[in-house]
Protein backbone atom coordinates (compact mmCIF):
# COMPACT_ATOMS: atom_id res chain seq x y z
CA UNK A 1 0.00 0.00 0.00
CA UNK A 2 1.41 3.41 -0.90
CA UNK A 3 0.82 6.52 1.92
CA UNK A 4 -1.45 8.72 0.41
CA UNK A 5 -5.21 9.23 1.58
CA UNK A 6 -6.81 7.82 -1.43
CA UNK A 7 -5.25 4.42 -1.03
CA UNK A 8 -6.12 4.57 2.95
CA UNK A 9 -9.33 5.55 2.14
CA UNK A 10 -9.75 2.89 -0.39
CA UNK A 11 -8.50 0.44 2.11
CA UNK A 12 -10.76 1.47 4.81
CA UNK A 13 -13.92 0.61 2.51
CA UNK A 14 -12.54 -2.72 1.78
CA UNK A 15 -11.93 -3.45 5.49
CA UNK A 16 -15.48 -2.12 5.98
CA UNK A 17 -16.75 -4.85 3.60
CA UNK A 18 -15.31 -7.58 5.76
CA UNK A 19 -16.72 -6.53 8.55
CA UNK A 20 -20.51 -5.84 7.08
CA UNK A 21 -20.22 -10.07 6.40
CA UNK A 22 -22.74 -11.54 8.52
CA UNK A 23 -21.42 -13.79 11.38
CA UNK A 24 -23.02 -16.79 9.66
CA UNK A 25 -22.50 -16.31 6.18
CA UNK A 26 -24.49 -18.54 3.81
CA UNK A 27 -22.66 -22.01 3.11
CA UNK A 28 -24.64 -22.87 -0.18
CA UNK A 29 -23.99 -21.92 -3.19
CA UNK A 30 -27.80 -21.43 -3.58
CA UNK A 31 -27.59 -18.80 -1.10
CA UNK A 32 -25.19 -17.15 -3.28
CA UNK A 33 -27.69 -16.79 -5.66
CA UNK A 34 -26.31 -19.60 -8.12
CA UNK A 35 -28.81 -20.30 -10.90
CA UNK A 36 -30.72 -23.30 -10.73
CA UNK A 37 -28.49 -24.65 -14.33
CA UNK A 38 -25.40 -23.93 -12.23
CA UNK A 39 -26.06 -25.74 -9.04
CA UNK A 40 -26.69 -28.69 -11.22
CA UNK A 41 -23.84 -28.76 -12.76
CA UNK A 42 -21.95 -28.21 -9.97
CA UNK A 43 -23.73 -31.05 -8.24
CA UNK A 44 -22.24 -33.22 -11.58
CA UNK A 45 -19.39 -32.05 -10.66
CA UNK A 46 -19.26 -33.32 -7.13
CA UNK A 47 -19.32 -29.64 -5.45
CA UNK A 48 -21.74 -28.56 -3.10
CA UNK A 49 -20.34 -26.10 -0.66
CA UNK A 50 -18.55 -22.31 -2.06
CA UNK A 51 -14.85 -22.07 -0.76
CA UNK A 52 -13.93 -19.29 1.24
CA UNK A 53 -12.83 -16.93 -1.73
CA UNK A 54 -15.71 -18.11 -3.35
CA UNK A 55 -17.71 -17.18 -0.71
CA UNK A 56 -16.76 -13.77 -0.51
CA UNK A 57 -16.13 -13.05 -3.85
CA UNK A 58 -19.20 -14.03 -5.77
CA UNK A 59 -21.78 -11.72 -4.18
CA UNK A 60 -20.01 -8.57 -4.88
CA UNK A 61 -18.69 -9.79 -8.44
CA UNK A 62 -22.63 -10.49 -9.35
CA UNK A 63 -23.74 -6.99 -7.55
CA UNK A 64 -21.58 -5.23 -10.41
CA UNK A 65 -17.85 -4.47 -8.16
CA UNK A 66 -14.73 -4.75 -9.20
CA UNK A 67 -13.06 -7.52 -7.78
CA UNK A 68 -9.85 -8.72 -5.94
CA UNK A 69 -9.65 -12.05 -4.54
CA UNK A 70 -6.49 -13.22 -2.88
CA UNK A 71 -5.99 -16.31 -1.68
CA UNK A 72 -3.83 -19.40 -1.17
CA UNK A 73 -3.26 -21.95 -3.82
CA UNK A 74 -6.12 -24.67 -4.59
CA UNK A 75 -8.63 -22.77 -2.91
CA UNK A 76 -10.80 -22.33 -6.24
CA UNK A 77 -10.27 -18.95 -7.23
CA UNK A 78 -11.04 -19.65 -10.46
CA UNK A 79 -14.62 -20.78 -10.10
CA UNK A 80 -15.20 -17.89 -7.88
CA UNK A 81 -14.88 -15.66 -11.13
CA UNK A 82 -16.01 -18.36 -13.79
CA UNK A 83 -19.60 -18.80 -12.07
CA UNK A 84 -20.69 -15.39 -11.61
CA UNK A 85 -19.44 -14.56 -15.11
CA UNK A 86 -21.70 -17.91 -16.42
CA UNK A 87 -24.49 -16.76 -14.15
CA UNK A 88 -25.05 -13.33 -15.85
CA UNK A 89 -23.86 -14.17 -19.37
CA UNK A 90 -26.46 -16.71 -19.48
CA UNK A 91 -29.38 -14.05 -18.65
CA UNK A 92 -28.36 -11.97 -21.70
CA UNK A 93 -25.65 -14.16 -23.84
CA UNK A 94 -23.84 -11.80 -26.53
CA UNK A 95 -20.23 -12.69 -27.53
CA UNK A 96 -17.17 -11.73 -26.57
CA UNK A 97 -18.79 -11.77 -22.98
CA UNK A 98 -15.42 -12.04 -21.00
CA UNK A 99 -11.77 -11.79 -21.13
CA UNK A 100 -9.55 -13.69 -19.22
CA UNK A 101 -6.02 -13.59 -19.08
CA UNK A 102 -3.24 -16.12 -17.95
CA UNK A 103 0.66 -15.68 -17.59
CA UNK A 104 0.85 -19.32 -18.91
CA UNK A 105 -0.39 -21.48 -21.32
CA UNK A 106 -0.90 -24.31 -19.78
CA UNK A 107 -3.07 -22.45 -17.25
CA UNK A 108 -4.86 -21.02 -19.93
CA UNK A 109 -5.95 -24.42 -21.05
CA UNK A 110 -7.10 -25.37 -17.53
CA UNK A 111 -9.09 -21.89 -17.04
CA UNK A 112 -11.16 -22.92 -20.48
CA UNK A 113 -11.75 -26.46 -18.73
CA UNK A 114 -13.51 -25.32 -15.87
CA UNK A 115 -15.74 -23.02 -18.03
CA UNK A 116 -16.57 -25.52 -20.18
CA UNK A 117 -17.19 -28.08 -17.12
CA UNK A 118 -19.78 -25.82 -15.73
CA UNK A 119 -21.31 -23.79 -19.12
CA UNK A 120 -21.11 -26.03 -22.11
CA UNK A 121 -23.90 -28.10 -21.17
CA UNK A 122 -25.93 -25.52 -18.83
CA UNK A 123 -25.83 -22.93 -21.84
CA UNK A 124 -24.20 -24.07 -24.71
CA UNK A 125 -21.42 -21.80 -23.97
CA UNK A 126 -18.46 -20.87 -26.73
CA UNK A 127 -15.09 -20.55 -25.32
CA UNK A 128 -11.77 -20.15 -26.79
CA UNK A 129 -8.43 -20.41 -25.60
CA UNK A 130 -5.85 -18.21 -27.31
CA UNK A 131 -2.40 -18.92 -26.41
CA UNK A 132 0.90 -19.36 -28.04
CA UNK A 133 2.48 -22.42 -29.65
CA UNK A 134 -1.60 -22.67 -31.52
CA UNK A 135 -2.22 -22.32 -35.37
CA UNK A 136 -2.75 -18.41 -35.44
CA UNK A 137 -5.24 -18.69 -38.60
CA UNK A 138 -7.43 -21.31 -36.98
CA UNK A 139 -7.70 -18.89 -33.52
CA UNK A 140 -8.56 -15.64 -36.10
CA UNK A 141 -11.48 -17.98 -37.56
CA UNK A 142 -12.41 -18.66 -34.10
CA UNK A 143 -12.65 -15.51 -33.16
CA UNK A 144 -14.50 -14.18 -35.32
CA UNK A 145 -17.35 -16.74 -34.48
CA UNK A 146 -17.42 -14.26 -31.23
CA UNK A 147 -17.47 -16.57 -28.88
CA UNK A 148 -18.76 -15.97 -25.60
CA UNK A 149 -15.38 -16.23 -23.48
CA UNK A 150 -11.64 -15.71 -25.01
CA UNK A 151 -8.94 -17.43 -22.47
CA UNK A 152 -6.04 -16.06 -23.17
CA UNK A 153 -2.23 -15.40 -23.00
CA UNK A 154 -1.43 -11.51 -23.10
CA UNK A 155 1.22 -11.88 -26.55
CA UNK A 156 -1.26 -13.72 -28.17
CA UNK A 157 -4.47 -12.00 -27.48
CA UNK A 158 -2.46 -8.57 -28.50
CA UNK A 159 -0.92 -10.15 -31.18
CA UNK A 160 -4.41 -10.84 -32.70
CA UNK A 161 -5.75 -7.26 -31.49
CA UNK A 162 -2.90 -5.92 -33.65
CA UNK A 163 -3.45 -7.35 -37.11
CA UNK A 164 -7.19 -8.88 -37.11
CA UNK A 165 -9.12 -5.47 -38.48
CA UNK A 166 -12.27 -7.95 -37.71
CA UNK A 167 -11.70 -8.53 -34.00
CA UNK A 168 -13.06 -6.25 -31.30
CA UNK A 169 -13.52 -6.44 -27.75
CA UNK A 170 -15.94 -3.14 -27.19
CA UNK A 171 -18.71 -5.35 -25.61
CA UNK A 172 -16.64 -6.76 -23.20
CA UNK A 173 -18.37 -6.93 -19.34
CA UNK A 174 -15.91 -8.81 -17.67
CA UNK A 175 -12.08 -8.82 -17.76
CA UNK A 176 -9.97 -11.14 -15.77
CA UNK A 177 -6.64 -11.21 -14.70
CA UNK A 178 -5.69 -14.55 -13.08
CA UNK A 179 -2.13 -14.56 -11.29
CA UNK A 180 -2.87 -11.01 -11.40
CA UNK A 181 0.64 -10.60 -9.30
CA UNK A 182 2.84 -12.00 -12.24
CA UNK A 183 0.63 -10.47 -15.15
CA UNK A 184 1.25 -7.01 -13.18
CA UNK A 185 5.16 -7.28 -12.59
CA UNK A 186 5.90 -6.20 -16.17
CA UNK A 187 7.26 -8.25 -18.55
CA UNK A 188 3.47 -8.38 -20.07
CA UNK A 189 3.32 -4.06 -20.00
CA UNK A 190 3.01 -3.68 -23.85
CA UNK A 191 0.65 -6.61 -24.63
CA UNK A 192 -1.72 -5.22 -21.44
CA UNK A 193 -1.53 -1.89 -22.57
CA UNK A 194 -2.76 -3.38 -26.21
CA UNK A 195 -5.39 -5.28 -24.91
CA UNK A 196 -6.99 -2.89 -21.91
CA UNK A 197 -7.01 0.00 -24.73
CA UNK A 198 -9.18 -2.21 -26.80
CA UNK A 199 -11.47 -2.75 -23.49
CA UNK A 200 -15.01 -0.75 -22.68
CA UNK A 201 -14.36 1.87 -19.85
CA UNK A 202 -17.83 0.13 -18.14
CA UNK A 203 -16.20 -3.08 -17.49
CA UNK A 204 -15.83 -5.01 -14.69
CA UNK A 205 -12.05 -5.67 -13.93
CA UNK A 206 -11.61 -8.80 -11.43
CA UNK A 207 -8.09 -9.88 -10.01
CA UNK A 208 -7.13 -13.14 -8.18
CA UNK A 209 -3.93 -14.21 -7.37
CA UNK A 210 -1.91 -16.46 -4.60
CA UNK A 211 0.07 -13.49 -3.36
CA UNK A 212 -0.55 -9.80 -2.80
CA UNK A 213 2.28 -7.40 -4.45
CA UNK A 214 2.45 -3.30 -4.87
CA UNK A 215 1.04 -3.89 -8.24
CA UNK A 216 -2.35 -5.65 -7.58
CA UNK A 217 -2.91 -3.02 -5.11
CA UNK A 218 -2.34 -0.02 -7.62
CA UNK A 219 -4.91 -1.47 -9.95
CA UNK A 220 -7.68 -1.85 -7.14
CA UNK A 221 -6.96 1.52 -6.25
CA UNK A 222 -7.64 2.89 -9.63
CA UNK A 223 -10.78 1.45 -9.92
CA UNK A 224 -13.98 3.47 -9.55
CA UNK A 225 -16.46 0.61 -9.68
CA UNK A 226 -16.72 0.85 -6.06
CA UNK A 227 -13.42 -1.99 -5.97
CA UNK A 228 -14.24 -4.76 -2.98
CA UNK A 229 -10.97 -6.70 -1.71
CA UNK A 230 -10.70 -9.42 0.23
CA UNK A 231 -8.06 -11.61 1.32
CA UNK A 232 -7.77 -14.85 3.17
CA UNK A 233 -7.36 -14.29 6.97
CA UNK A 234 -5.00 -16.72 6.86
CA UNK A 235 -2.92 -15.57 4.14
CA UNK A 236 0.52 -13.55 4.19
CA UNK A 237 2.28 -12.78 0.63
CA UNK A 238 5.29 -15.41 1.54
CA UNK A 239 3.17 -17.98 3.69
CA UNK A 240 2.83 -21.81 2.77
CA UNK A 241 -0.39 -23.56 2.95
CA UNK A 242 -1.33 -25.38 6.09
CA UNK A 243 -0.69 -29.00 6.42
CA UNK A 244 2.49 -29.17 4.31
CA UNK A 245 5.92 -31.02 5.63
CA UNK A 246 8.89 -28.74 4.79
CA UNK A 247 12.28 -30.31 5.03
CA UNK A 248 15.97 -29.34 3.43
CA UNK A 249 19.14 -31.83 2.25
CA UNK A 250 21.87 -29.77 2.20
CA UNK A 251 24.17 -31.60 -0.65
CA UNK A 252 27.65 -30.97 -2.06
CA UNK A 253 27.23 -28.78 -5.34
CA UNK A 254 28.40 -31.96 -7.14
CA UNK A 255 26.21 -34.60 -5.59
CA UNK A 256 22.92 -32.64 -6.42
CA UNK A 257 21.32 -35.20 -8.68
CA UNK A 258 22.78 -38.16 -7.36
CA UNK A 259 21.03 -37.23 -3.69
CA UNK A 260 17.96 -36.22 -5.99
CA UNK A 261 18.05 -39.51 -8.08
CA UNK A 262 18.52 -41.38 -4.59
CA UNK A 263 15.65 -39.74 -3.27
CA UNK A 264 12.87 -40.00 -5.88
CA UNK A 265 13.72 -44.01 -6.54
CA UNK A 266 13.66 -44.25 -2.58
CA UNK A 267 10.28 -42.49 -2.18
CA UNK A 268 9.31 -44.96 -5.59
CA UNK A 269 9.99 -48.14 -3.68
CA UNK A 270 8.32 -46.69 0.11
CA UNK A 271 5.24 -45.55 -2.18
CA UNK A 272 4.60 -46.54 -5.70
CA UNK A 273 1.84 -44.34 -6.37
CA UNK A 274 2.64 -41.06 -4.99
CA UNK A 275 3.79 -38.34 -7.75
CA UNK A 276 6.23 -35.84 -7.39
CA UNK A 277 7.18 -31.96 -8.99
CA UNK A 278 11.32 -31.58 -9.32
CA UNK A 279 11.74 -27.59 -10.48
CA UNK A 280 14.20 -26.31 -11.96
CA UNK A 281 15.92 -23.08 -12.82
CA UNK A 282 16.13 -23.21 -16.46
CA UNK A 283 15.11 -24.90 -19.58
CA UNK A 284 17.75 -26.67 -20.35
CA UNK A 285 18.53 -28.33 -16.78
CA UNK A 286 14.93 -28.85 -16.85
CA UNK A 287 15.19 -31.10 -20.15
CA UNK A 288 18.83 -32.85 -18.55
CA UNK A 289 17.18 -33.64 -15.07
CA UNK A 290 14.56 -35.12 -17.06
CA UNK A 291 16.42 -37.38 -19.08
CA UNK A 292 18.57 -38.33 -16.40
CA UNK A 293 15.56 -39.64 -14.20
CA UNK A 294 14.16 -41.58 -17.25
CA UNK A 295 17.55 -43.28 -17.37
CA UNK A 296 17.36 -44.73 -14.07
CA UNK A 297 13.75 -45.98 -14.81
CA UNK A 298 11.66 -43.48 -13.76
CA UNK A 299 8.45 -42.32 -15.52
CA UNK A 300 9.14 -38.84 -16.20
CA UNK A 301 7.73 -36.05 -18.04
CA UNK A 302 9.60 -32.66 -18.41
CA UNK A 303 7.37 -29.37 -19.03
CA UNK A 304 9.12 -25.97 -19.84
CA UNK A 305 8.92 -23.11 -22.44
CA UNK A 306 10.92 -24.83 -25.11
CA UNK A 307 8.91 -27.90 -25.39
CA UNK A 308 6.40 -27.25 -28.56
CA UNK A 309 2.65 -27.24 -27.47
CA UNK A 310 1.26 -30.59 -28.38
CA UNK A 311 4.60 -31.78 -26.52
CA UNK A 312 4.05 -29.52 -23.25
CA UNK A 313 0.11 -30.92 -23.17
CA UNK A 314 1.07 -34.65 -23.51
CA UNK A 315 3.88 -34.08 -21.57
CA UNK A 316 0.80 -32.72 -18.26
CA UNK A 317 -1.53 -35.25 -19.65
CA UNK A 318 0.54 -37.89 -18.77
CA UNK A 319 1.90 -36.50 -15.60
CA UNK A 320 -2.18 -36.33 -14.42
CA UNK A 321 -2.95 -39.24 -15.65
CA UNK A 322 -0.46 -41.01 -13.35
CA UNK A 323 1.09 -43.06 -16.55
CA UNK A 324 4.75 -40.28 -15.37
CA UNK A 325 5.23 -40.36 -12.06
CA UNK A 326 7.70 -37.72 -11.85
CA UNK A 327 7.41 -33.95 -13.67
CA UNK A 328 10.17 -31.84 -13.98
CA UNK A 329 9.72 -28.46 -15.04
CA UNK A 330 10.66 -24.76 -14.74
CA UNK A 331 8.03 -22.44 -13.23
CA UNK A 332 5.56 -22.55 -16.23
CA UNK A 333 4.45 -25.19 -13.61
CA UNK A 334 4.47 -23.55 -10.59
CA UNK A 335 1.49 -21.69 -10.85
CA UNK A 336 -2.70 -22.32 -10.13
CA UNK A 337 -2.57 -25.83 -12.09
CA UNK A 338 -4.38 -27.72 -10.72
CA UNK A 339 -2.61 -30.95 -10.18
CA UNK A 340 -4.47 -32.66 -7.06
CA UNK A 341 -2.40 -35.73 -6.18
CA UNK A 342 1.29 -34.06 -6.04
CA UNK A 343 2.74 -35.67 -3.10
CA UNK A 344 6.12 -34.47 -3.18
CA UNK A 345 7.83 -31.00 -4.42
CA UNK A 346 11.79 -30.55 -5.19
CA UNK A 347 13.17 -27.48 -5.46
CA UNK A 348 16.59 -28.97 -7.62
CA UNK A 349 17.19 -24.82 -7.46
CA UNK A 350 16.30 -23.04 -4.63
CA UNK A 351 13.99 -19.70 -6.21
CA UNK A 352 15.45 -16.46 -5.82
CA UNK A 353 12.04 -14.88 -4.54
CA UNK A 354 10.31 -15.97 -1.87
CA UNK A 355 6.62 -15.70 -3.95
CA UNK A 356 7.91 -18.06 -6.54
CA UNK A 357 9.05 -20.62 -3.44
CA UNK A 358 5.34 -20.00 -2.62
CA UNK A 359 3.71 -20.83 -5.84
CA UNK A 360 5.93 -24.18 -5.86
CA UNK A 361 5.22 -25.45 -2.81
CA UNK A 362 1.14 -24.83 -3.70
CA UNK A 363 1.40 -27.44 -6.34
CA UNK A 364 1.13 -29.94 -3.23
CA UNK A 365 -0.83 -29.80 -0.30
CA UNK A 366 -3.52 -28.48 -2.12
CA UNK A 367 -6.94 -27.64 -0.32
CA UNK A 368 -4.90 -29.36 2.57
CA UNK A 369 -4.08 -31.89 1.06
CA UNK A 370 -0.65 -32.98 0.53
CA UNK A 371 2.13 -33.78 2.99
CA UNK A 372 5.55 -33.28 1.66
CA UNK A 373 7.95 -30.63 0.54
Amino acid sequence: MSDNSDCEDKEETSNEDAQEAPNNPPATFESLGMSPWILKQLSGLGISRPSPVQLHCIPPILAGRDCVGIAKTGQGKTLAFALPILQTLAVDPYGIYAVVLTPTRELAGQIGDSFRSVGKVGMNLREVVVTGGRDTIRQSLDLDKRPHIVIATPGRLADHIRTNSTFSLSKVKYFVLDEADRLLEGGFDEDLSCIISSLPSSRQTLLFTATNSPSVTSVIESSNNNPFLWTSPDLSDKSTVDHLTQQYLLTPPEARDAYLVQLLLTRQEETPKASSIVFCRTCRQAELIGSLLARVALKTSSLHSVKQQRERMASLASFKSGHSKVLVATDVASRGLDIPEVDLVVNHNVPRDAVDYVHRVGRTARAGRGELL
